[in-house]
């Protein structure tokens, strides 16, 4: 386990603004006195009598996540500004007690991470500079997930998302909580109305299991993808390079070109579409639906909880 030593932090000599970046783990930077905080910007404003002199303001830049070591995770982290500056801005709530920085970014949302670089850290730095004292706490990137449920339909059946793992990537980097449901008939009806009265979005690719929209609440939002050849339904309508069919025809056959013409009004023909067709998302078309959803749903959790 990497983590923050148990041994104390030491509080750093009286200054406006000190940073230790010596620690392989994580940079430790403080603020002394009084403090505006910008959340538009990120920015830390040090309310001093001194900065207010024609000098060069002090402004140092961290990332407040305890795995310094990696460069990937740590380009996700956002940057926060400390700085001395004459400049200001108004403060509309204030503490007296002192706050403490950190992010939920990164790993987070994995109960590892969540303790290893969210709850333990914090615990030892609180304990160290401020034993027995309420603090503040600073959360940049804190997640209010609205939650969204991804059904998925697996096995031979047809009309399965082969980009299922992307797709949940994307939503969740909008905002999302994505929950992946793949109903068998087994699935108890309680549990899956469960899952589903308590999340605020659903997706889904056409077919059966999306008769559990039944069990969305009112206002929710519900994206249905169809697949080629059943566009009537369409609320996201596949391009041809989202379907499987791809690799059996040309992009130029009637099966691909004009799928009411292909099948006319033998029904039987419709399996080509329904059981030979699987679906990979045009990750950046798809991306603006995701975030227009995304709005709706915030809005109705915002309103309904």
């Amino acid at each position: 386990m990497k983590s923050l030593e148990s041994k104390s932090i030491s509080k750093p000599e009286a200054k406006d603004i000190s940073c230790d970046r010596s620690h392989k783990n994580y940079d430790f930077c403080t603020i002394s006195g009084p403090t505006v905080l910008d959340p538009t910007s990120s920015t830390f404003f040090v309310m001093d009598p001194k900065t207010l002199t024609p000098q060069k303001p002090t402004v140092e830049k961290v990332r407040p996540y305890p795995r310094k070591w990696e460069t990937h995770t740590m380009s996700r982290i956002k940057e926060v500004t400390l700085i001395s500056s004459p400049i200001i801005p108004n403060s509309e709530i204030q503490h007296k007690a002192p706050a403490i920085l950190l992010s939920a970014g990164g790993l987070t949302e994995n109960i590892f991470h969540d303790f290893n670089d969210g709850f333990i850290p914090l615990f030892i730095t609180a304990n160290s500079i401020f034993p027995d004292q309420d603090v503040v706490l600073v959360i940049s990137k804190a997640r209010d997930w609205p939650i969204l449920v991804l059904i998925s339909r697996n096995g031979g059946v047809g009309r399965v998302l082969l980009n299922q793992n992307e797709v949940k990537f994307e939503a969740e980097k909008i905002g999302f909580n994505v929950i992946i449901f793949e109903p068998t008939p087994m699935t108890p009806m309680h549990k899956a109305y469960e899952l589903i009265h308590s999340g605020h979005a659903m997706i889904g690719i056409d077919g059966a299991a999306l008769t559990h929209t039944i069990f969305l609440r009112p206002s929710s939002v519900f994206m249905q993808v169809v697949p080629l050849g059943t566009e009537w339904a369409a609320e996201y309508r596949i391009e041809a390079e989202e379907s499987s069919l791809l690799e059996k025809y040309s992009k130029d056959d009637v099966v691909i070109r004009d799928p009411v013409a292909f099948r006319g009004t033998d029904w039987s023909l419709m399996n080509v579409y329904l059981k030979e067709q699987n679906v990979t998302l045009d990750l950046v078309r798809f991306r603006e639906y995701l975030k227009e959803m995304y709005k709706k749903a915030k809005k109705f959790m915002n309103k309904e909880g």
